[in-house]
């Protein structure tokens, strides 16, 4: 289900380590840890990459991943909202403080206790992303087409 997100959005998750950071930038995709829950949590935090201008949304997750992650955005892995719908995971708009963009991924209640149905779903998001340079999408460069 897209609560109030449209199938062709870009969905981006940046990596909150300088390890998987680079990991997804030197292999141009995500990984199940980029789209896993933590234990005990159903969400996961998203930037509606597409939503906004892209010197905004570069400048609100720059500033994010500083000041939350302590990590440098170098880039989102991105999914597009339409082609994981019905991965086991709802996608609902959900602004925080600083991001009107934001956006929850959220488990079905299905899965939200079995850690290995979570890890399942994850592993095909990550499977179906690309990564979206930030400076490169400042620029205007293209969105990833998968």
């Amino acid at each position: 289900m897209l609560d109030g997100i449209d199938g062709h959005e870009w969905l981006g998750r940046a990596p909150s380590s300088n390890t998987g950071m680079r990991r997804a930038r030197r292999n141009r995709r995500g990984y199940l840890n980029d789209f896993l829950e933590r234990r005990g949590e159903r969400k996961t935090s998203f930037d509606r990459v597409s939503a906004a201008e892209r010197s905004e949304m570069v400048e609100i997750a720059r500033t994010r991943s500083q000041h939350v992650n302590e990590v440098e955005l170098l880039g989102w892995v991105v999914v597009e909202a339409g082609e994981v719908e019905g991965y086991g995971r709802d996608f609902v708009k959900s602004s925080v403080d600083g991001n009107p963009f934001h956006a929850d991924m959220i488990v079905e209640q299905n899965c939200a206790d079995e850690r290995e149905c979570q890890k399942g779903h994850a592993q095909l998001l990550a499977d179906n992303s690309s990564w979206l340079e930030a400076d490169s999408y400042l620029e205007n460069g293209p969105i990833p087409t998968l």
